[in-house]
């Protein structure tokens, strides 16, 4: 676990796992790729009408007590 995890990191989303809502995401500040977290459930998952969190995507990751085992993506940007 990396230090000074405990406010929000800007990412880039590196894959998905539509069916589980999770993604992995590069954070550029640590260089480091976190494993598959959760997906705020309001934040829509690419489709067939092009719309929605794809890789590549830019995104706000939280991690819970700093755990980057235990993140969530809360924004899309």
């Amino acid at each position: 676990m990396l230090k000074n995890m405990n406010f929000p990191q800007f990412g880039i989303v590196t894959s998905i796992s539509a069916s589980e809502r999770s993604a992995k995401v590069y954070l550029p500040m640590y260089k480091i790729e976190t494993g598959y977290i959760k997906i705020s459930r309001e934040i829509p998952i690419y489709d067939i009408d092009n719309y929605g969190i794809a890789e590549k995507s830019q995104v706000v990751v939280s991690f819970i007590n700093g755990d980057t085992a235990n993140g969530i993506i809360t924004s899309w940007i």
